[in-house]
Protein backbone atom coordinates (compact mmCIF):
# COMPACT_ATOMS: atom_id res chain seq x y z
CA UNK A 1 0.00 0.00 0.00
CA UNK A 2 2.88 2.36 0.74
CA UNK A 3 4.19 1.71 -2.77
CA UNK A 4 0.74 2.48 -4.24
CA UNK A 5 0.67 -0.92 -5.95
CA UNK A 6 -2.67 -1.65 -4.27
CA UNK A 7 -5.14 0.57 -2.47
CA UNK A 8 -6.74 0.00 0.93
CA UNK A 9 -9.90 -1.10 -0.90
CA UNK A 10 -8.00 -3.97 -2.54
CA UNK A 11 -6.97 -5.80 0.62
CA UNK A 12 -8.68 -7.28 3.68
CA UNK A 13 -7.19 -8.80 6.79
CA UNK A 14 -8.76 -11.65 8.74
CA UNK A 15 -7.70 -12.55 12.25
CA UNK A 16 -8.06 -15.94 13.80
CA UNK A 17 -7.31 -19.52 13.03
CA UNK A 18 -9.27 -22.36 11.52
CA UNK A 19 -7.93 -25.85 11.23
CA UNK A 20 -9.27 -29.32 10.61
CA UNK A 21 -7.99 -32.81 11.13
CA UNK A 22 -7.78 -35.12 8.12
CA UNK A 23 -11.23 -35.51 6.49
CA UNK A 24 -12.90 -33.42 9.20
CA UNK A 25 -14.02 -30.72 6.76
CA UNK A 26 -15.45 -33.28 4.33
CA UNK A 27 -17.39 -34.88 7.20
CA UNK A 28 -18.72 -31.50 8.32
CA UNK A 29 -19.87 -30.73 4.78
CA UNK A 30 -21.63 -34.12 4.60
CA UNK A 31 -23.52 -33.39 7.85
CA UNK A 32 -24.46 -29.91 6.50
CA UNK A 33 -22.41 -28.03 9.09
CA UNK A 34 -21.16 -26.04 6.09
CA UNK A 35 -23.02 -24.84 3.04
CA UNK A 36 -21.01 -24.91 -0.16
CA UNK A 37 -22.15 -22.57 -2.94
CA UNK A 38 -20.66 -21.36 -6.18
CA UNK A 39 -18.64 -18.16 -5.73
CA UNK A 40 -20.58 -15.73 -7.89
CA UNK A 41 -18.23 -12.88 -6.94
CA UNK A 42 -14.99 -14.45 -8.23
CA UNK A 43 -12.50 -11.63 -8.76
CA UNK A 44 -14.93 -9.00 -7.41
CA UNK A 45 -15.03 -10.33 -3.83
CA UNK A 46 -13.28 -7.23 -2.47
CA UNK A 47 -16.05 -5.03 -3.89
CA UNK A 48 -18.64 -6.69 -1.64
CA UNK A 49 -19.51 -4.75 1.50
CA UNK A 50 -18.29 -6.96 4.38
CA UNK A 51 -20.78 -5.38 6.79
CA UNK A 52 -23.71 -6.99 5.00
CA UNK A 53 -22.12 -9.97 3.24
CA UNK A 54 -23.14 -12.63 5.80
CA UNK A 55 -26.68 -11.33 6.13
CA UNK A 56 -27.15 -11.11 2.36
CA UNK A 57 -25.83 -14.64 1.87
CA UNK A 58 -28.18 -16.07 4.50
CA UNK A 59 -31.14 -14.27 2.92
CA UNK A 60 -30.14 -15.58 -0.51
CA UNK A 61 -29.97 -19.14 0.83
CA UNK A 62 -33.37 -18.74 2.49
CA UNK A 63 -35.21 -21.67 4.01
CA UNK A 64 -33.91 -22.94 7.34
CA UNK A 65 -30.84 -20.71 7.05
CA UNK A 66 -32.84 -17.50 6.94
CA UNK A 67 -32.91 -17.34 10.75
CA UNK A 68 -29.13 -16.75 10.74
CA UNK A 69 -29.51 -13.54 8.71
CA UNK A 70 -30.35 -11.53 11.82
CA UNK A 71 -28.03 -13.23 14.28
CA UNK A 72 -25.74 -10.82 16.15
CA UNK A 73 -22.02 -10.81 15.41
CA UNK A 74 -21.44 -11.93 18.99
CA UNK A 75 -24.00 -14.66 19.87
CA UNK A 76 -23.69 -13.79 23.58
CA UNK A 77 -25.40 -10.48 22.78
CA UNK A 78 -28.54 -12.29 21.67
Amino acid sequence: MNSKIISEKEIRFFLGYSGWSEYQLEQEIETESWVVVKNKYASKILEVNPNYFWKNQMVALGGKRLVWANSPENPHQN
